[in-house]
């Protein structure tokens, strides 16, 4: 969810007091649809939301408990970061609605040697929120996100402020093995905070054996700046409710990267 650019509530990832506020350093990973089943098939097999700046149109189905989680190493600017946790929980609560908290990561920030005020550990702040699926077809499904994010970091990673991010998730089945995720979201401004504007476009492919592939363009538009990544990664199908991940980004814009891993897991589905 990871990111922020605002792609989701922990988007912002502000720095200790005193460093440069980029707001591209680090992006939290929520999946965006990298399988290439039809959107409107059963729901045999685990359809997480990471890794990937977006997320995908999918609904957890009625009674499965869904965990994804990860970690990742950022680098903006000479400053580095690690997140630990992007803790991620999904309950489906209907045919079409799920129930989401992100309850976010553990972040350790370190700048260059001997520059003061960058060095800072903590939490971020943590989201809650639903995803309701608004219609569904043979290959393509379109899905509505709402998220809302809590004062409850720390001081250092902390936005300050209590505001919500809508976003609408398209996914559509170009054939067998290959997919297409759209996103498109806003974070109206509130406080301190500008509105933003962010969009996704990641193709995905299956390249059998429980393996996938997915690659795109994501971005961010804002009064204070727009921000352009280029992003991909990988994942691997352990079992139909285990899914590991490898993911990626490189800023378009800025000196800045990030790398990490992660797994998603289900509970309740055939009897799990």
């Amino acid at each position: 969810m990871n990111p922020p650019l605002s792609f989701t509530p922990s988007g912002r990832r502000p720095l200790a007091p005193g460093a440069r506020r980029a707001p591209f350093l680090f992006v939290l990973a929520l999946l965006s649809g990298v399988t290439a089943a039809s959107p409107a098939s059963a729901q045999e097999t685990i359809a997480s939301d990471r890794p990937g700046i977006g997320s995908g149109s999918t609904v957890i189905s009625p009674g499965i408990l869904q965990v994804e989680t990860g970690l990742s190493f950022s680098r903006s600017d000479e400053i580095d970061a690690w997140s630990l946790g992007q803790l991620f929980v999904r309950y489906g609560i209907a045919e079409r609605v799920e129930a989401e908290l992100l309850l976010n990561s553990y972040v350790f920030v370190r700048g260059p040697d001997g520059v003061p005020g960058i060095d800072a550990d903590g939490l971020e702040d943590l989201a809650f929120g639903a995803k309701v699926r608004v219609a569904r077809g043979e290959r393509a499904t379109f899905s509505l996100q709402g998220l809302v994010t809590a004062r409850t970091g720390s001081s250092a990673f902390t936005t300050g402020e209590w505001y919500g991010v809508v976003n609408g998730l398209f996914d559509v089945a170009l054939s067998d093995v290959a997919g297409l995720s759209v996103n498109a979201g806003v974070r109206p401004g509130t406080g301190d905070l500008p509105t933003v504007f962010n969009a996704n476009v990641p193709p995905g492919v299956s390249l059998g054996g429980g393996f996938g592939l997915y690659g795109g363009w994501a971005g961010s538009f804002a009064s204070g700046g727009d921000v352009n990544w280029l992003e991909g990664g990988a994942t691997l199908l352990a079992t139909p409710d285990v899914q590991l991940d490898l993911n990626g980004a490189w800023s378009v814009d800025a000196d800045a990267w990030f790398f990490g891993a992660g797994v998603a897991f289900r509970l309740g589905a055939n009897g799990g």
